[in-house]
């Protein structure tokens, strides 16, 4: 019990400052929304931790704060430096960057790549992503990144 109320403790401070952020960037005019259509991302309410169930076992939420705790960070840093990005990035690459870029993802355990058009339905409802267009996908048997 004492470690499931730590867990909700924990994870409610990591993830506070990432709905800040994505509430301030569904906000924003050039960002791309969700649609109606569009599913929740998570299991609970991040904004009442009380909601959350435990979705594995006990001995798990160790390992469960290693993985999240860095990837939480990652979030953070990325919605913080969306002012510091190009307001009209590159949006082709070369050839030659699409081969060394598909190599080292099957160098690092991707299994396949896939190239798609964004859309709304695809981002989570409540939620805005900056930039649009082309998706890269990156499946693999042990994780599925989506960039």
């Amino acid at each position: 019990m004492v470690v499931g109320w730590f867990a909700k403790q924990i994870g409610s401070k990591l993830n506070s400052g990432v709905i800040k952020l994505e509430e301030e960037l569904v906000e924003r005019e050039d960002t791309i929304k969700y649609s109606p259509t569009s599913t929740e991302r998570m299991l609970f309410n991040p904004k009442d931790m009380s909601t959350m169930r435990p979705l594995v076992k006990l001995r798990l939420v160790p390992k469960m704060f290693r993985i999240m705790s860095p990837m939480i960070s990652n979030m953070n840093l990325s919605l913080k430096s969306l002012s510091e990005n190009p307001t009209d990035p590159k949006r082709r690459v070369d050839d030659d960057f699409t081969k060394k870029f598909e190599g080292y993802a099957y160098e690092i355990g991707v299994d396949d790549i896939a190239y798609t058009e964004l859309s709304g339905d695809f981002i989570f409802k409540d939620k805005a992503v900056k930039y649009g267009g082309g998706v890269i996908v990156l499946l693999s048997s042990i994780l599925l990144f989506i960039v």
